[in-house]
């Protein structure tokens, strides 16, 4: 045995440490209405991840938030109908991270070359809960008892009649709202015919938001 080294432990048991590089903690922007928000985030391929959080209790929230490349950033674009207010929090990969904020000094963890770790920085801790289609497309109020914040992503469609002759597509995505995740509805366009099949995802994914304060 070595006299020198490194264990990590969660509570009172060993934690392995992942061969995949991990995604960590960047920043949080807040106060985010309808528009482009530049992240600063730059110089990679991969999007970060997004967890948004509306600041007021919405049991329903009309808008939607996506993640776009322009001028070479990475850009939030909220749509929505009203004046709701975010935040988001986005999380990065481990190696970009130490790009964009470089450490004086610290542990960094490999596997060969590819940077896997980095000390100093908050690792994305996700959680998800099932129940959020429950049989319904349009997707349903969760509590997690926790203030949180949901991934960014579109998690179904679902069709609507305006008129006897037309529906409405609808995209579905979730959001924090205090300690609930709760449905994201923005719609998409107008088809003529009848509505159309609908499908949503049954699992949501979310952080605590504690973390990342």
């Amino acid at each position: 045995m070595s006299k020198y080294g490194l264990k990590v432990f969660n509570g009172k048991n060993a934690e392995y440490l992942s061969t995949l590089e991990s995604f960590v903690f960047f920043k949080r922007i807040n106060n985010i209405k309808k528009g482009n928000y530049n992240t600063g985030i730059k110089e990679t391929d991969d999007p970060p991840m997004v967890f948004s959080r509306c600041t007021s209790i919405q049991s329903v929230i009309p808008a939607s938030i996506s993640v776009i490349k322009k001028d070479g950033y990475w850009n939030i674009t909220c749509q929505q109908n009203g004046d709701v207010l975010f935040e988001c929090y986005l999380f990065v990969r481990a190696s970009y991270y130490n790009k964009a904020k470089p450490q004086k000094w610290g542990i960094q963890i490999f596997n060969n070359n590819q940077l896997l770790q980095v000390s100093g920085a908050r690792p994305l801790r996700i959680q998800s809960i099932t129940g959020f289609s429950n049989g319904r497309p349009i997707g349903n109020e969760l509590s997690v008892g926790i203030q949180c914040a949901s991934l960014c992503r579109v998690v179904g469609y679902y069709s609507t009649p305006t008129s006897p002759y037309q529906h409405a597509v609808i995209e579905v995505g979730s959001c924090g709202s205090g300690t609930k995740i709760t449905p994201m509805r923005w719609q998409l366009t107008v088809l003529p015919g009848a509505s159309a099949n609908s499908s949503t995802d049954d699992v949501v994914q979310y952080i605590d938001i504690k973390d990342y304060q």
